[in-house]
């Protein structure tokens, strides 16, 4: 038997990017969803390492996220 666990998604755009929308099994989340971590040491830019979080997993599921170019 398998017990489904939670899977954290590291979500780091590059220097100047910034998430512009991000998918879950092809539907838009809020990006209040995310949770920042500016003390990640994948994060790429000053916002830190966006996470979002599958809770349960216990099939599959898919992730698209869109970058844009960041207003400074």
């Amino acid at each position: 038997m398998i017990v489904p666990s939670d899977l954290k998604i590291l979500l780091s755009p590059d220097e100047g990017y910034e998430i512009e929308k991000v998918l879950v099994d092809n539907k838009a989340i809020d990006l209040k969803e995310l949770v920042y971590d500016k003390n990640n040491p994948n994060a790429a830019s000053e916002d830190g390492v966006a996470i979002y979080t599958f809770k349960n997993v216990n099939s599959d599921h898919t992730i698209n996220v869109y970058y844009k170019v960041k207003n400074n």
